[in-house]
């Protein structure tokens, strides 16, 4: 299976890059939203839309609350993150504690860079 290295998309304050992953257990596409907090760059949310243990994580670099996929009942990974992206993106990243950046996302924004999304992330190099 080719692999795609990553393909940043940026959608107002956040950058979204997507990229397919393999770990020593696991792999598949991985959505991860970054955004600027304070002064520094910070990934704040991060779907590993992987094919044995599909998964969520809400602050990976912090507080890393890992949510897996599966276990809440979610068939399609790529499909779920994807209406994730498009629907509940700003109360994600506030779950994930960051506030104050949720407040500065722009739905319009990201719903602009869903086609793109969609396409790097369904691309058969991500799937």
């Amino acid at each position: 299976m080719p692999e795609l290295d990553f393909r940043d998309v940026i959608a107002g304050p956040l950058r979204v890059v997507l990229e397919y992953r393999r770990t020593p257990e696991d792999e598949g596409p991985t959505v991860r939203v970054f955004g600027i907090v304070g002064e520094a760059e910070k990934q704040v949310l991060r779907f590993d839309c992987f094919q044995l243990d599909p998964h969520y994580h809400y602050d990976p670099d912090g507080a890393d609350e890992v949510h897996h996929m599966r276990d809440e009942g979610i068939e399609d990974p790529a499909e779920w993150t994807l209406h994730r992206l498009e629907r509940d993106l700003g109360e994600m990243i506030r779950r994930a504690g960051f506030g104050s950046l949720a407040d500065r996302v722009n739905r319009n924004q990201i719903e602009e860079n869903l086609p793109e999304i969609r396409e790097i992330l369904l691309a058969p190099a991500l799937s």
